[in-house]
């Protein structure tokens, strides 16, 4: 939930609790600062990385481990595990109010989708080369979704499948880049964006076929991460350079470089704000407003840089991570935010 209009005078109010947990503490006559507050924190089992995170209708996040998916509702409590015991990645979790869907990396270098009910339970598993036989590579690095269907991208292709995992179309991307695509980002509006190591390029959704190269910010970069508004922006985000750096999706012009540092992971809220996390030293989790503005930014104590993030319905921020322990780790923060 986001706090908002909420006045330090007349001690009207002095104090500001969440689920009977005192979250904020006036000293004395002043307004609500902007910043965040931290909800929970809570560690889960050994992991190596997180790989994917998602959420569904009701707030449950669905978070993945190199070779594990865990539904944990929005209190942290772990609802379910699904072990995939020959994967070594999951690179991408897609879910529907009925479906999750996991695309894997298999021990044996090939890749596959399974297909889980709400409750955990697997219902099939398709490999990908079947959806895909004409691809470079056979697993997915990427899919995401909008109301009814599944976007997924291998190193050479774009696919668009349906929920019974129906191939709709197949674009062959190899002939706009020759560089491995890595993430695809989409909402339902009319492009679909797909970020690869050195740049980024925008596709129709009813012409496939028709690309544009999105220009680089200066600086070569490979795309870790990536999102898009519902307000015509685009972020893409890398570990290796710095960034995020903000497209004018609908004109594909960059707009401006939102940090100097190397980002881990991106997203954002339905308020148009970004967050990111962010290293020179220490990690670090930090809110913009669409316009490029600095909120607020707090300290997150992981032990590698495969975090990643997501937020609610009500604007509450979840960060996934392995932390000093080697656990997988989930910290929820809430907004504070001072109006004028």
């Amino acid at each position: 939930m986001t706090l908002s209009n909420i006045f330090f005078g007349k001690k009207v109010v002095q104090q500001a609790y969440l689920n009977n947990a005192l979250i904020y503490q006036s000293k004395g006559w002043e307004t609500l600062p902007s910043t965040c507050s931290e909800v929970w924190t809570k560690s889960y089992d050994t992991v190596n990385a997180v790989c994917s995170v998602a959420k569904d209708g009701l707030d449950n996040l669905y978070v993945a481990s190199e070779n594990s998916v865990y539904k944990i509702d929005s209190d942290g409590n772990l609802m379910w595990k699904y072990a995939i015991s020959n994967a070594v990645e999951i690179p991408s979790i897609v879910v529907f109010p009925t479906y999750i869907y996991c695309a894997y990396l298999a021990s044996n270098n090939l890749g596959y989708v399974a297909k889980i009910d709400n409750n955990g339970n697997l219902i099939s598993t398709v490999d990908v080369h079947s959806l895909a036989p004409n691809s470079a590579s056979s697993h997915f690095n990427d899919m995401q979704k909008d109301s009814n269907n599944i976007y997924a991208i291998t190193q050479s292709h774009l696919l668009k499948l349906n929920q019974d995992f129906k191939v709709i179309d197949d674009v062959d991307i190899s002939s706009y880049t020759s560089y491995i695509a890595t993430r695809i980002a989409i909402n339902n509006g009319p492009y679909i964006f797909i970020g690869t190591k050195y740049y980024g390029f925008r596709l129709n959704k009813s012409d496939l076929k028709n690309s544009i190269i999105l220009p680089n910010y200066s600086f070569l970069f490979s795309t870790d991460s990536i999102a898009m508004d519902n307000i015509g922006n685009l972020y893409l985000g890398s570990s290796s350079q710095n960034g995020p750096i903000k497209y004018d999706a609908e004109n594909c012009q960059a707009i401006e470089l939102l940090s100097p540092d190397n980002t881990y992971a991106l997203c954002l809220d339905n308020q148009e704000n970004v967050y990111f996390v962010m290293n020179s030293g220490t990690f670090r989790l930090a809110k913009y407003s669409s316009d490029g503005t600095e909120i607020w930014e707090t300290n997150i104590p992981a032990s590698n840089g495969r975090i990643k993030i997501v937020t609610d319905s009500n604007n509450n921020i979840y960060v996934a991570y392995v932390d000093k322990n080697s656990k997988l780790a989930i910290k929820k923060f809430i907004n504070l935010v001072k109006e004028s």
